[in-house]
């Protein structure tokens, strides 16, 4: 039996789409892409295993915001900053009105990948409401937005 079938056509031709999903235990699974229209494009899939631990890797290149599990999301958000260098920086989560939710990460930041866990809390630890939400990493002069959408 399957742990998930996974499908998405949300952007059409052309369009950028973006499926996590995280597996419930270790083992081997199979990944297929299946283009129906026969436009052709290209496919970027990242793998993540966050049971690798006591491996030195080097530090990213580009600086990177994304998220790693479901997006929408109920209880948690799992965001995956990739850090080139050592910078100033913070990463805060807004709502629709640009109001402040609550600030994760704030302070210097460190070269490498990171994971960061948004509970849907405010900083006061109360649940924000359902709906659509900005994360964003402020790294030195740059800013990089991940839209976040909350579900009940």
């Amino acid at each position: 039996m399957p742990d998930a079938v996974i499908s998405a056509d949300a952007a059409g031709v052309g369009g950028t789409e973006r499926i996590s999903h995280q597996f419930r235990v270790a083992d081997w699974y199979g990944l297929v892409v299946y283009n129906q229209n026969s436009a052709g494009g290209s496919y970027k899939i990242r793998l993540i295993d966050p049971g690798v631990s006591g491996v030195e890797a080097a530090p990213p290149v580009v600086l990177d915001l994304s998220t790693v599990t479901a997006n929408p999301f109920t209880n948690a958000v799992t965001l995956r900053l990739a850090i080139p260098k050592a910078a100033a920086g913070d990463l805060s989560i807004y709502d629709v009105q640009g109001r402040q939710v609550r600030t994760p990460v704030s302070g210097a930041l460190q070269p490498g990948v990171h994971l960061v866990v948004w509970d849907g809390a405010n900083e006061r630890g109360e649940a924000a409401p359902a709906g659509l939400y900005l994360a964003r990493l402020k790294y030195g002069d740059r800013e990089l937005r991940e839209k976040l959408i909350r579900a009940w």
